[in-house]
């Protein structure tokens, strides 16, 4: 799925997912409310599928903390989530 022509994770602002829901006849304050909602949480849920990871097999692969790393270099999580 692409977002104004992006699929690149990396190039989604949180302004672009606000636009494609107006396009798609959602509210603005609906729209920023989910963009929000999902932008606010996404490290979290990485955070936690590393801990049911860790849980599960003992420790953590590496590749499991570059990721989440990486999530909290996104532009659409960078507005939102707060170190």
């Amino acid at each position: 799925m692409n977002v104004k022509g992006e699929y690149r994770l990396q190039r989604i602002s949180r302004q672009m997912l606000v636009s494609t829901g107006l396009q798609l006849g959602v509210t603005a304050d609906l729209a920023e409310d989910i963009v929000g909602s999902i932008s606010g949480h996404m490290v979290e849920a990485f955070d936690a599928a590393n801990d049911e990871l860790r849980r599960r097999m003992g420790s953590l692969p590496k590749v499991a903390n570059d990721v989440v790393a990486n999530v909290r270099k996104l532009p659409l999580v960078q507005s939102t989530h707060k170190e």
